[in-house]
């Protein structure tokens, strides 16, 4: 009888990730899968059952990665508003930066795959919602922010964030003709020019006082 082994198991799945991240659960096969972990079929079968089951274990542990970056720092009340959105920010970038695939993979999916949803590889967020209500509510009613639901502060956010590394092949290519004084990735851009503007750009609205 065969053992499950962690480091193999590990070994499987980061091989999966880097497949499903590039071709989506579509364009990935099992049989992809094995030869990139160095693995037979058959070993693949004990330790995932299926692609199916693969693919869900798999996508449920970077949604809730996805979802959850910098969303702890915006709790932190012991800090001024501002600087939990600067820190969830960092968070945010830093999470892009190691994971440059993680955005398109997980829109892609919630786009085509028709069989996600809450509970089938789709993790519940409502609690964070909760959360981020309320402190957001707490926040308003201290005088210290406009009035705004979680669902639009969260799409404020994502869109500040998210979208510049959905383009990145067209950002990378246009930054070099913008500025050609000196040399521009995309990395260090939003290390530094673009964070100073979300951070203006967000912090004026979050903290206008409503008329």
């Amino acid at each position: 009888m065969i053992t499950k082994d962690v480091q193999t198991e590990a070994k499987i799945k980061k091989a999966a990730i880097e497949l499903f991240e590039k071709f989506g659960s579509k364009g990935t096969t099992v049989r992809k899968v094995a030869e990139k972990a160095g693995v037979n079929l058959a070993l693949m079968n004990y330790y995932f059952q299926s692609k199916e089951r693969l693919f869900l274990d798999i996508f449920n542990e970077r949604y809730a990665q996805y979802r959850d970056y910098g969303i702890s720092l915006l709790m932190d009340r012991s800090l001024s508003f501002e600087k939990r959105l600067e820190n969830y920010y960092d968070d945010m970038i830093a999470g892009m930066e190691d994971h440059p695939g993680l955005p398109m993979f997980i829109l892609s999916e919630l786009h085509f795959n028709e069989d996600l949803h809450t509970g089938n590889g789709l993790p519940d967020s409502s609690e964070i919602h909760v959360q981020l209500e309320k402190m957001l509510q707490e926040e308003f009613e201290a005088g210290k922010i406009r009035k705004i639901s979680a669902l639009e502060f969260q799409l404020i956010l994502v869109s500040q964030t998210v979208f510049p590394y959905l383009m990145s092949k067209q950002l990378n290519g246009i930054g070099p003709a913008v500025n050609k004084s000196q040399p521009w990735n995309l990395s260090e851009f939003m290390k530094t020019t673009y964070k100073a503007n979300f951070l203006e750009m967000v912090t004026g609205f979050m903290l206008k006082t409503e008329i």
